[in-house]
């Protein structure tokens, strides 16, 4: 894997709209996802500078030896070996499963120095709303309402709860979580985590600031 040192934890923000791009960067974040996010199933990749975070392998494939790569939670990264394989093919960062508990973040990172002689590079989302499923069936186009995404949101309703629905900018969607994930409270029981990422989606600009600072 490559070699790294962990030094203090930083703050990386992936946002949904220009808007919330522009919020986030006045308010001091460096590391943003927003044009930078190449989704799985991808059948044009575009030409793109600086960092890309990938959600499958053919974006890793493409971008590996161009652009510094974060592998994002699509892959589900549980155990040392995997995210030393991530690095071995020239990933940078790899973001943990959503599905891990702290525990296991210990013994993965612990796992990975005594065995690879070197610090992992982790990111960790620690706020939003997670994605349930991916697909490239979009309602909206079946509805007849085609483009109508880019102007209001959207969910899925059952009896009980709405769940949002995330269109990427290939015509494909994410079906989120109708809860929020939000672990920043519980922070100090995880140690070695390079990045702790929040996700936008509808959030406010009061709840942005709020949840950031």
């Amino acid at each position: 894997p490559l070699p790294y040192t962990f030094k203090s934890p930083k703050i990386s923000v992936r946002v949904r709209t220009l808007y919330q791009y522009q919020l986030v960067k006045s308010l001091g974040i460096e590391e943003i996802y927003f044009d930078n996010v190449i989704s799985r199933n991808n059948e044009i990749y575009k030409n793109l500078t600086g960092t890309v975070l990938v959600q499958g392998l053919g974006g890793l494939n493409k971008y590996k030896n161009t652009n510094e790569v974060v592998v994002d939670s699509t892959f589900n990264v549980i155990n040392a070996p995997s995210v030393a394989l991530l690095s071995s093919l020239g990933v940078k960062r790899v973001t943990l499963s959503n599905e891990i508990s702290f525990n296991y973040i210990n013994a993965l990172i612990d796992n990975y120095k005594n065995e690879y002689h070197t610090d992992p590079n982790l990111e960790l989302i620690v706020y939003g709303k997670t994605p349930l499923m991916h697909s490239k069936y979009c309602p909206l186009k079946r509805l007849d309402m085609c483009g109508e995404c880019k102007k209001r949101r959207f969910a899925l309703k059952d009896k009980f709860q709405l769940f949002p629905l995330n269109f990427n900018s290939d015509c494909t969607i994410d079906l989120l979580n109708s809860k929020t994930l939000n672990i920043i409270d519980d922070l100090e029981k995880v140690d070695g985590i390079s990045y702790y990422r929040v996700e936008i989606i509808d959030e406010t600009d009061e709840e942005i600031k709020k949840i950031i600072t």
